[in-house]
């Protein structure tokens, strides 16, 4: 798992993650119980139209969310699927007040702030809209605002968002931005034609009719202007998907209507565009509409930069706001590690470290154990004690240091700090009823990562750690044949053996290091030197058919191959292995020792 790879994809919807909890009706209510799911075995049939499509008849309703808001009685929430359009949606009417000031409950304003409210996907599809400076931009459903912040500092648009919820007072007052704290009305004639981008993200969820709040949007549009929208994707509703996203994405009181690819794409065609393009990203969907045929930038890794330049940008930014601070340069830091640029992340550290020193006296450099208030406090004593994306912060600051060349048993302990940071942060978010799908994530890569540290130490309980991790098979298995090749090419065979035999390798992802290190193993004295004659063929025919091979890895799989014919008694067949590779393409780099037994008699 590469510094690069490891964490792509771990921040969500940090806006739903964070709102996700209810507005206060009465203080008769003042606990709170996380959302449960219930998949329904059997799905129930139910005669209700579609608010997506306004199709009647039957229905089938195939889960329940029960879930207990802060200040609210417990309810139990049905989600139906509509077999016409394929979207799916809440049996029962939502009832949300955007306007109300739970949502800026000390902790959870800092929460959604110092997490950066899903950066990413709000910035993505923004950048990849190539409308020339100074193109007006709407945001409708802004929250915080970070998104048109990108929009008229990265790409030089005028613009404006709308928005009543009060976390969008709130980004108004601090980012400085033009937000009006109001809902998008039937009819803007200020608007009407004039904006040349609208975006509006995670929003049309929240919609109880997205046909007519699309057709909204299509007004405003200037002649061949470009919608940009994103929004959970149905199919995401799904027993497999981790709990903390699943649970974002029902969010039991505010979504109303989950798009699938098909549904939105009907409904974008029916409100008049002619070019639509819908994507999917992650458990997301993402949309653009024009009137006129879109034209989008696709370079991947010019989209990424453009947002670490602006977090970059952002965290040189003076200012008293913590919150912030904390949330461009933790954000920067993390982004850049993510991509592996690691002299941008060098450049944002200081500024990470500063804050961390100056506003918790914490040291970056030395920090692996957490206060221990943060065990069991609230979420609002933790933003005073810690940074609230300081799991983030520990493990791009790990992954660094593995890049840069740091022995990986010393980064065991930082990242066991980086898990345990996510796990209290996650406690302290489920007490308000919600679900952080970032910390989940964080606390499954850090983790892991601390799991490789203790294979490279052949730290002996290994195997013992690894059977405690729960995930699903897709990302637990990768994890365990990693294990198993860290302690092969260590030489620490029976701490691999007792992996084998515990967790059992089925490679799925590096197919032919799994089945190079089950070869060694089978190498050992008191192993099966056929089967390892065996496996180290199939590694070296493989590499053979490979498009950018690895010579060195060849050179071993033959080495490996040879010793498996010396080992069975057959010299012969291993002599005439290594004349065979004389001709082959790697001969020019045969190794020495090769050589000589090709040469023997």
């Amino acid at each position: 798992m590469s510094a690069a790879s490891a964490a792509r994809g771990l921040f969500g919807r940090l806006r739903d993650l964070v709102t996700a909890v209810g507005a206060p009706t009465t203080a008769d209510h003042p606990t709170t119980t996380p959302p449960v799911v219930r998949w329904l075995q059997t799905p129930l049939a139910v005669t209700i139209d579609c608010p997506n499509c306004g199709a009647a008849g039957s229905k089938s309703r195939i889960l329940e969310v029960d879930s207990k808001p802060l200040h609210r009685a417990s309810q139990r929430w049905s989600v139906v699927s509509c077999p016409d359009c394929t979207c799916r949606f809440y049996e029962q009417e939502q009832d949300e007040d955007y306007g109300q000031d739970e949502m800026l409950t000390r902790g959870r304003d800092s929460l959604y702030v110092q997490q950066g409210a899903g950066l990413g996907q709000l910035c993505n599809p923004i950048a990849r809209i190539q409308r020339p400076a100074g193109s007006h931009y709407l945001d409708v459903g802004c929250g915080f605002g970070f998104g048109l912040d990108f929009a008229r500092r990265a790409k030089g648009w005028s613009g404006q968002g709308i928005d009543p919820a009060q976390i969008a007072a709130l980004g108004r007052d601090r980012l400085g931005l033009p937000i009006a704290s109001r809902l998008l009305s039937d009819d803007e004639p200020e608007l009407h034609g004039r904006c040349d981008v609208v975006m509006t993200a995670e929003t049309i969820e929240h919609v109880p009719c997205p046909a007519a709040f699309l057709a909204t949007l299509k007004k405003v549009l200037s002649p061949g202007g470009v919608l940009a929208l994103t929004t959970p994707d149905a199919c995401a509703l799904a027993p497999a998907t981790p709990e903390g996203q699943l649970v974002a994405l029902l969010s039991p009181g505010l979504h109303v209507v989950f798009q699938s690819r098909a549904s939105l794409e009907r409904l974008l065609a029916e409100v008049g565009f002619s070019h639509i393009r819908v994507e999917h990203d992650g458990c997301s969907l993402v949309a653009y509409a024009s009137m006129n045929p879109l034209s989008l930038e696709e370079d991947r890794a010019m989209l990424r930069r453009s947002l670490r330049d602006y977090l970059e940008q952002r965290s040189k930014e003076p200012g008293e706001d913590l919150d912030l601070a904390l949330g461009f340069a933790g954000r920067a830091l993390f982004e850049a590690a993510n991509d592996g640029d690691f002299a941008q992340a060098a450049r944002v550290r200081p500024r990470v470290a500063a804050l961390c020193r100056s506003r918790f006296g914490l040291d970056l450099d030395g920090l692996l154990r957490l206060p221990a208030e943060t065990a069991a406090c609230s979420l609002a004593r933790m933003v005073e004690l810690v940074p609230l994306n300081l799991a983030a912060i520990l493990y791009a600051d790990a992954m660094c240091a593995l890049a840069g060349g740091g022995p990986r048993p010393e980064l065991t302990q930082k990242l066991d700090c980086a898990a345990e940071a996510a796990r209290r942060l996650r406690r302290a978010t489920g007490e308000l009823a919600m679900e952080d799908a970032m910390s989940e994530d964080l606390v499954w890569v850090a983790t892991a990562e601390a799991l490789l540290c203790r294979a490279a130490a052949a730290a002996p309980d290994v195997a013992g750690r690894l059977a405690r991790v729960t995930a699903d098979r897709t990302r637990r298995q990768p994890l365990v044949d990693r294990v198993f090749v860290s302690l092969v090419n260590a030489g620490h065979f029976s701490l691999a053996q007792a992996v084998s035999r515990t967790h059992g390798c089925h490679p799925t992802t590096n197919i032919r290091d799994v089945m190079f290190a089950q070869a060694m193993i089978d190498l050992q004295p008191g192993g099966d030197a056929a089967r390892a004659q065996q496996g180290f063929a199939a590694v070296r025919k493989q590499l053979l058919r490979d498009l950018a091979p690895d010579p060195g890895l060849y050179w071993s799989a033959l080495r490996g191959e040879t010793h498996a014919l010396l080992a069975a008694g057959d010299a012969g067949a291993a002599v005439s292995l290594c004349r065979t590779a004389t001709t082959g393409p790697f001969a020019q780099t045969m190794p020495d020792d090769l050589v000589d037994l090709c040469r023997s008699a």
